[in-house]
């Protein structure tokens, strides 16, 4: 084959080679013509007949049109038919015999040795220098294309290289062949081409392995399966070519079209003809609407299959909707959990805020404490209050506006002295005379009630209530009375003990109970 993509059929004959590109034939030795179709011409041999036959053509009848080599008459021997006597033999009488290598002949008179082609020397033992064959090595080899430019030193055909063959070795090996000389048979299969060289399958697309005996595995195509299938719907590719193979129903190049409405099948060239009471089902062709059975669909299907498919549905939805509604009411658990936490770590930072302020009036006894509820009006040492009136008496505050600690701190104390000094008599390490007998009178109900606040609630202002101080008859002038009211520490008896007074329930007669009083 020769010319564009090996479309011309060569017309060379017995062995001719042809020219890949133009179709011209190269004859081999003995042939010549524009197709090789004729022998080499008498007395003539060779590669385009160019060598004359060295013969003695009293004895001979004629010459092989390829070696070169001399038919001889009957009775008559040797290379050139010029001797009576058998080959290794010579003299009149064939008397004398000759040391003449390879099949050649010696001269019937003189014995010398006549060389068989391809070979030299004295006794013909040595082939012909490289680039030199036939008779007396006298024909140069041909040009020889694909091989180290040497030629049989007989024949004159070129050693062409492994996977080449021809005169030139410009032909490679045929198909199902391969090596040097061609010799060897190929092994692939499924069309697969073999290396003229190595013998090597090169598979076709579709198929691999050392013989081309493995197909592509589902999902890849093409030369040694290296691309991958895109088609869908269940469709598969072929192997050579990735072309989509669709499934019935489906149509396009990947399988993503469904068949127009009523076309059904495979490749969705089946039309359909369906009757009353029938849909055009893409995949399978007529079948029944929904809601109808039977055999020829005429049958209205009301009972049990109906219900069963719309319960069905429901119960889908329902599920559908309350692992939404699940998955929503988990997503605001988690938020609200978020939510709280952060709020309480906020609280501890900000209860955990807390300032502390120095006492600029420390007490001299750390053990001692003294209740401002109970404070009275601060007399000089030695003596006791007598006034009942409002001047004089102790004002204790229940501050309801919030202050921080920082404000507090500013303000200081409320009162410049301490409750001792302005309190209940006495005070610290002195003492004084405990009058016998005290007389305190009391309201009958010391405390405002809530309703008597409120006035002083709604103005935001500090409210107060007032402690009377006790009686006292007597000048305290003894410094063994204390001047604090206290109590014994001995165990309780029967007796009245001299510190503690009752109050009288009812008012003296003629006294009135004031809001001043109060």
């Amino acid at each position: 084959m020769y010319g564009p993509q090996c479309q011309n059929k060569c017309q060379c004959q017995n062995g001719g080679a042809c020219d890949p590109i133009t179709g011209k034939c190269s004859c081999r030795a003995g042939y010549n013509g524009d197709n090789c179709g004729q022998k080499c011409k008498h007395s003539t041999y060779g590669i385009n007949c160019t060598q004359k036959c060295d013969c003695d053509w009293n004895n001979a009848v004629g010459c092989d049109h390829i070696t070169g080599k001399c038919l001889c008459e009957k009775g008559w021997h040797g290379i050139r038919c010029d001797s009576r006597c058998e080959r290794g033999q010579w003299g009149p009488e064939c008397e004398n015999s000759c040391d003449c290598k390879n099949n050649s002949s010696c001269d019937i008179i003189s014995g010398l040795c006549i060389c068989e082609r391809g070979w030299t020397g004295k006794n013909c033992d040595e082939k012909c220098p490289q680039g030199y064959f036939g008779y007396n090595c006298s024909e140069p080899c041909p040009s020889c294309v694909n091989s180290n430019g040497t030629c049989h030193h007989v024949t004159g055909r070129c050693h062409c290289n492994p996977g080449f063959t021809g005169l030139s070795c410009s032909e490679t090996c045929p198909n199902g062949h391969y090596g040097p000389k061609c010799a060897s048979i190929c092994k692939c299969k499924n069309y697969g081409e073999c290396n003229p060289a190595t013998g090597e399958c090169q598979c076709p697309p579709g198929w691999k392995g050392e013989d081309c005996s493995i197909p592509c595995p589902n999902g890849t195509f093409g030369l040694l399966c290296k691309q991958n299938c895109s088609c869908l719907n269940g469709g598969i590719c072929r192997r050579s070519d990735g072309v989509c193979r669709c499934p019935p129903g489906w149509m396009g190049a990947r399988c993503t079209e469904v068949c127009p409405e009523g076309y059904y099948g495979d490749h969705c060239m089946q039309q359909c003809q369906c009757k009353e009471n029938y849909v055009c089902s893409p995949l399978s062709g007529c079948v029944c609407k929904y809601g109808y059975g039977g055999e020829n669909c005429e049958q209205r299907l009301m009972g049990q299959s109906v219900q069963k498919m719309e319960d069905d549905s429901s119960t889908s939805a329902g599920v559908v909707g309350g692992v939404i509604l699940a998955i929503i009411l988990l997503v605001v658990i988690v938020l609200l959990i978020i939510y709280y936490r952060r709020r309480l770590k906020r609280l501890k930072d900000e209860l955990a805020y807390v300032t502390y302020a120095a006492d600029p009036n420390p007490s001299p006894d750390r053990r001692h404490f003294d209740n401002p509820v109970y404070a009275y009006q601060g007399v000089p040492a030695g003596a006791c209050s007598t006034s009942l009136n409002n001047t004089g008496t102790k004002h204790i505050y229940n501050d309801l506006k919030m202050k921080n600690n920082v404000e507090k701190a500013k303000l200081g104390d409320e009162d410049s002295e301490t409750y001792v000094e302005k309190g209940a008599c006495g005070g610290y390490g002195e003492e004084v005379g405990l009058k016998s007998k005290i007389d305190l009178e009391f309201s009958r109900n010391i405390y405002h009630s809530i309703e008597d606040l409120k006035p002083n609630l709604s103005k935001k202002e500090p409210f107060y209530d007032e402690v009377k101080d006790k009686n006292c008859d007597v000048k305290a002038s003894s410094a063994d009375v204390d001047v604090y009211d206290h109590l014994q520490y001995n165990r309780p008896t029967n007796d009245i003990k001299p510190q503690y007074h009752r109050m009288e329930d009812t008012l003296k007669k003629g006294q009135k109970t004031t809001t001043k009083d109060l």
